[in-house]
């Protein structure tokens, strides 16, 4: 829940991804490779952040621009519907092409 809020704030999408073989799916709030931890002091921790924010659109010629061409966070924010964070990623995205907009 907590995961949630930060995406509500930072306006980005709930997605669905697959894995590679489409046996198990989850809902993602922040890019898939995010990791959410519970820390021995007993509060939570977000790693892996890099690709919080979506990327901008691919760049031809740019290989893998996605992983770090990212959205300034205020016009994430400032977007008038959510954004997905796997946005042009090869994840496996639910409805990819509806994101892709």
């Amino acid at each position: 829940k907590r995961i949630e809020r930060v995406a509500e704030i930072l306006n980005l999408s709930a997605h669905t991804v697959f894995n590679w073989d489409d046996t198990q799916s989850g809902v993602f709030y922040t890019g898939v490779d995010c990791e959410g931890h519970l820390g021995e002091d007993n509060r939570y921790y977000i790693i892996d952040a890099s690709r919080l924010f979506p990327p901008s659109p691919p760049i031809p010629n740019i290989k893998s621009c996605h992983l770090f061409q990212l959205l300034r966070p205020e016009l994430v924010k400032g977007n008038p519907i959510p954004l997905c964070s796997d946005t042009f990623s090869k994840f496996k995205v639910q409805n990819m092409e509806q994101h892709n907009e």
